[in-house]
């Protein structure tokens, strides 16, 4: 069987399950017309959001954008941060990459982005306070940078990732890891891959402290590869992995990390030479990297690619996307740990959209976010759905849990709460303890007399400092720990 119709069976075989729950519809859309674009998407103040982006100017050419809004995706404020250096010459070729981050940090925002053109673009990072005054802007990488993902370190800094040319030493083009400080003064960058082009478009911290990239490379076979490095706290390379048919062009964007330790991966692929098509692609690691499956979706007619996911408690995957088959542009779909499709849902946003953005929010329903092109709007977009449906399955239990079971917090790392889930076969008194890496009891979340079932909380740490505890449950004569990681 030729591989195009051996992935055609897989592409069926996935758009098809046995049977599929009811899936979240819209409960609003609201588009930003400009020249602006969002690129990355945050819960902001318990009920609204923040979102970053680039706006173009004939003046300026592209700059930073951010906007703060609602619940209901009203806006709050808006600021544009102008870079003044070279690469905003309007006489210059120029371009802007889709892989712009925002992280709230220290009572304050970090803007991750690129400006300039491929030959000798750089990589910016700028910091501005909750009011939306610039704190500072300084470009890192050298030439030919590209920063992308980001996450908040544990003493007011960030580490950022992406690609260099500059700094590269395996490769013309090198995948790349930073970490600054509070002031925007570099602390430490590693560099990673091989004798080719390689890349990092998302990053996340890992339950250990450690890092998780990935991204593309084209060092390990054929036109390009999913790219996974997994690093310690100091970025120091773990094991990395190429996955994916070398022959197509597979590009990752997107990364989350599975209950188990282990990785998803989202992207595109071009399944045929020189096609321009693409299909979505989605493939699961275990904590050591090796593959367990792939998933492909799409027709090998219209262009179809994931941007970004979020992992849920339970394991699931929710995967964000768009499709050139109008009018039903965005897409989002669910993924049980099997990769097997809870649902799948298609939305009428407007017609030429780019989706990147997608957030998980407390009432178990999703934002998501991109840039409209057409149908009389240019600008971003924010959408927000209704509760998912499929969520309800978790509070329903038709028998009792047969095992004392302690589940990962999730998310975890996190910024300010989180919530642990934990099952009891019979009725117990049960202890929720919380100590630190010395062994010195620091909180004690839980002490009562609990029902056999499932049972939730949620602890509330933004008066505990950065770090990694540990969450001791005891129940009866059973106990269990887990890691958790706060990171401000």
């Amino acid at each position: 069987m030729g591989q195009s119709m051996f992935r055609i069976l897989l592409i069926l075989l996935t758009l098809f399950p046995a049977s599929l729950l009811a899936q979240p519809d819209t409960l609003w859309v609201r588009c930003y017309e400009g020249a602006y674009r969002c690129f990355d998407l945050k819960p902001y103040n318990e009920s609204g959001f923040v979102w970053v982006g680039d706006i173009y100017t004939l003046e300026n050419v592209n700059d930073f954008y951010m906007m703060i809004t609602d619940s209901l995706g009203r806006q709050v404020f808006d600021r544009r941060l102008i870079d003044p250096g070279p690469y905003n010459d309007p006489d210059r070729m120029h371009s802007s990459a889709s892989n712009f981050t925002i992280s709230e940090v220290d009572s304050s925002f970090y803007l991750v982005g690129y400006f300039g053109s491929p030959a000798d673009g750089a990589g910016l990072i700028a910091r501005v306070s909750m009011e939306g005054d610039s704190l500072w802007m300084y470009r890192y990488g050298g030439l030919r940078a590209n920063l992308g993902g980001s996450c908040s370190d544990d003493s007011g800094g960030i580490f950022v990732s992406g690609r260099t040319g500059e700094l590269a030493e395996y490769g013309s083009i090198d995948g790349y890891l930073l970490n600054v400080d509070a002031e925007g003064e570099e602390r430490w960058y590693r560099v990673y891959g091989g004798e080719a082009t390689d890349a990092f478009s998302d990053m996340i911290r890992t339950q250990d402290g450690g890092f998780a990239l990935v991204g593309k490379t084209s060092s390990f076979g054929g036109g390009g590869q999913f790219y996974l490095v997994k690093t310690d706290s100091l970025g120091e390379e773990e094991w990395s992995g190429a996955y994916g048919d070398s022959i197509d062009s597979d590009i990752a964007v997107a990364i989350g990390e599975m209950p188990d330790g282990g990785f998803v991966m989202a992207g595109w692929t071009y399944p045929e030479p020189m096609d321009m098509s693409t299909d979505m692609l989605v493939i699961r690691v275990d904590a050591e990297g090796e593959e367990i499956w792939r998933r492909y979706f799409g027709d090998n007619v219209n262009s179809e690619t994931f941007h970004d996911l979020v992992v849920l408690e339970n394991g699931d995957i929710v995967l964000l996307g768009e499709t050139s088959n109008s009018p039903d542009d965005a897409v989002l779909i669910r993924l049980n740990p099997e990769g097997e499709v809870v649902w799948e849902v298609r939305y009428d946003i407007a017609w030429g959209i780019d989706c990147y953005a997608l957030a998980y929010l407390s009432d178990g329903s999703y934002a998501f976010a991109g840039a409209a092109n057409g149908r009389g709007r240019n600008g971003a977009f924010l959408a927000r759905t209704e509760p998912d449906p499929a969520n309800a399955v978790w509070d329903v239990d038709p028998s009792f849990p047969s095992l004392f079971t302690l589940h990962p917090a999730y998310p975890n790392p996190f910024n300010s709460t989180t919530s642990l889930r934990f099952d009891l076969p019979h009725s117990s008194h049960v202890s929720i303890t919380l100590t630190d890496l010395t062994g010195r009891q620091v909180a004690t979340l839980l002490e009562d007399r609990l029902t056999a079932g499932r049972h939730r909380l949620t602890w509330n740490a933004k008066d505990y400092p950065a770090g990694m505890y540990l969450c001791r449950l005891q129940a009866g004569s059973f106990a269990t720990t887990r890691k958790m990681i706060i990171i401000k």
